[in-house]
């Protein structure tokens, strides 16, 4: 079979009950960024699908999320149905391609049950931070924004409803001895680079000093400079193979069955092969990747595919890849919002 590279959804619009308004809470309450209509705003008389910081930044609480969700549950479905799908193939499936498959996780990671659970139970302890005011413990709670996936299934877990224990079982059912959540949990810690690096694999700890040996002599020609997780989050790229999404191309409709109304979404995918082909073995991203020219042109593709293609749906993608700063060439543009749903009668 091809690639996919062209994937069209139909779903339903859910009952209006509680159990719905609480599992889109829980998805929705800590995403940095979200389409307008989620959280109530409106332009004149329409409820606009253009993205605002999340719930969280507007002092929104959960109780009063899910009774803005209830009061409006067809258009935040209709969200929902496009940002979960963006999320899940750019950021959960190939997370959960590397964890879940041993041989590649060892290239990237220790495989330490004892310590991924004692690092979690870190993350979600009350916070504290050590002599040096390093954040030690609490990231979770106190950067609830940084983890939204994680402070999602952490929520529904502690939902009683038929559809959040679903969801709930999807995410710790365990493959090859580790879960989806366990792979969600990997990814977000080593982005929380003081608690995280302990689980990265021996190649990468002997990689990255190389790589940023030459990020330091260059940190004031670009507009970001690239974190320690950048090189990893790639890796993990390079051998989970997303599915970038083309934002630009998406396409959104709706239309009334019998009785209940339709999303149908037109996703465009890029598994952006000539990029993650052409990368190294993670053997020798320290060699390679320290190279001026070769960083240089990962570098233009990862700002491309983050930051300038994925805008605010997806802000985690890439963090700090950015070569050029928002509208100061004509190409370096955010694609900010998704399009209307047209309707179809």
């Amino acid at each position: 079979m091809s690639e996919l590279g062209v994937l069209i959804t139909n779903f339903c619009e859910p009952e209006s009950d509680l159990a719905s308004g609480d599992f889109l809470s829980s998805y929705f309450l800590n995403q940095q960024y979200v389409e307008g209509q989620v959280i109530g705003i409106e332009n004149e008389t329409d409820l606009i699908s253009q993205f605002y910081e999340g719930p969280s930044f507007c002092e929104i609480e959960r109780e009063e999320l899910t009774q803005i969700i209830l009061s409006n549950m067809n258009s935040v479905y209709s969200a929902f149905c496009s940002h979960y799908i963006i999320s899940y193939a750019n950021i959960i499936a190939p997370s959960d391609r590397t964890i879940l498959n041993n041989s590649v996780k060892r290239q990237l990671f220790r495989e330490n049950k004892d310590l991924l659970r004692e690092k979690s139970e870190t993350m979600k302890s009350p916070i504290f931070f050590d002599d040096e005011f390093n954040l030690y413990s609490g990231e979770l709670i106190l950067n609830a924004t940084e983890y939204p996936y994680w402070n999602f299934v952490e929520a529904i877990s502690k939902n009683n409803s038929k559809l959040s224990r679903h969801w709930t079982n999807y995410f710790n059912s365990s493959q090859s001895g580790s879960s989806r959540l366990d792979a969600i949990k990997y990814r977000d810690l080593v982005r929380n680079y003081y608690l995280g690096m302990d689980f990265a694999s021996d190649k990468m700890k002997d990689s990255l000093p190389k790589i940023h040996a030459l990020v330091k002599k260059i940190e004031h020609v670009f507009c970001d400079y690239p974190i320690p997780f950048l090189w990893l989050e790639l890796a993990i790229n390079q051998l989970g193979s997303p599915y970038h999404s083309q934002l630009n191309k998406h396409m959104r409709f709706s239309y009334k069955a019998k009785e209940k109304e339709m999303f149908v979404d037109s996703f465009i995918f890029d598994k952006c092969r000539s990029l993650y082909d052409w990368l190294p073995m993670i053997d020798l991203y320290g060699d390679e990747l320290s190279k001026m020219e070769k960083q240089i042109l990962v570098r233009i593709c990862l700002d491309a595919i983050g930051g300038k293609q994925s805008g605010h749906i997806l802000p985690s993608l890439y963090y700090g890849s950015n070569l050029i700063g928002q509208g100061e060439k004509d190409w370096a543009q955010f694609v900010y919002s998704l399009p209307r749903r047209v309707k179809l009668d």
